[in-house]
């Protein structure tokens, strides 16, 4: 194929899910942050995820969306949908951000959509291949089973995000945008999920990072806060404890409060990046992270990534 419609071309098509909220007034009195990390959570959504086979089909609306003249959506149909979703401005998606938002019970208008009528679930096999080695690379614990199990991570990270590779040519075979669309679309989503369960139980999350969950408790212990509704593991599908304890009042500049000796304060548009890059930096100063990572870089050392899709 040599003629890719314009959202699969765009790396931003499917986007990272990265927000924060302002903290509720009991939320603020809570003494510890915690943070979730989502096992492997790209690997995961290539189970299910149903990619396009073939020629795409391009389909557009005969009327004004939303009036009965838009474009039906099929969720069975992988794809990109030109769609008005709960009233926000009018944007591209992949088939599985839109079965969640219907799932929401959101609107969904829709005035252009490219789709494959031909598809399957054409990674289920890969996936069930390295879901094995990586259980069984998880259970060997000598320096040389960590090492491949390193290697291995690399293995399908660097692998999902060369389907969309700028080194590719359009007509190649490798060249697959709109699967990388749709299993980031699919993770997003399975994470979706996984949110609105929280949310039902109470658990309602203060921020999320791409795959990382962020709640505020008075247990200072992060298992034995962690909500009935995820599981803690090494299986995929299971979450790990990514921060532990972090003392909350260090942290309310980076939600937009503010306290004592700190006039500065945040904007409130806390769903962009900058928020999360002040938790972030805050996190790593209260947590002696910083000072750890610069010996590491005076020893000669790597430091250690922190979010690392696992």
């Amino acid at each position: 194929m040599t003629d890719w419609p314009a959202p699969a071309r765009e790396t931003t098509t499917v986007r990272d899910t990265v927000w924060m909220r302002m903290l509720a007034p009991a939320e603020r009195e809570r003494a510890y942050l915690h943070s979730y990390d989502k096992n492997a959570a790209w690997l995961g959504a290539c189970a299910n995820v149903e990619v396009g086979l073939g020629d795409l089909e391009e389909r557009t609306a005969t009327g004004a969306p939303g009036a009965g003249g838009g474009v039906p959506f099929d969720p069975t149909l992988p794809g990109y949908w030109r769609a008005r979703v709960a009233g926000a401005p009018e944007a591209w998606s992949c088939t599985p951000t839109l079965v969640r938002a219907v799932e929401r019970g959101q609107s969904v208008a829709i005035s252009h959509a490219h789709v494959w009528t031909r598809h399957a679930r054409a990674l289920a096999t890969w996936y069930a291949r390295l879901r094995d080695a990586r259980a069984a690379l998880y259970a060997d614990t000598t320096p040389a089973g960590r090492l491949a199990l390193a290697v291995f991570k690399l293995t399908y990270a660097v692998t999902i995000s060369s389907l969309a590779g700028q080194w590719h040519r359009p007509e190649s075979p490798l060249y697959r945008p709109d699967w990388r669309h749709a299993i980031l679309a699919q993770g997003a989503a399975n994470l979706s999920r996984a949110l609105g369960r929280m949310d039902a139980a109470g658990c309602t999350p203060v921020a999320v990072n791409i795959d990382c969950v962020y709640l505020v408790s008075d247990e200072p212990d992060a298992v034995r806060a962690c909500p009935p509704t995820i599981t803690l593991g090494t299986g995929l599908g299971h979450f790990k404890v990514h921060d532990a304890g972090v003392p909350l009042a260090p942290l309310l500049p980076a939600f937009g409060l503010r306290t004592e000796g700190n006039e500065g304060r945040l904007p409130v548009t806390l769903a962009m990046g900058v928020g999360m890059k002040r938790l972030l930096s805050l996190i790593r100063e209260t947590t002696g992270a910083e000072e750890a990572e610069e010996a590491e870089e005076a020893e000669g050392q790597e430091p250690q990534e922190s979010g690392e899709e696992g």
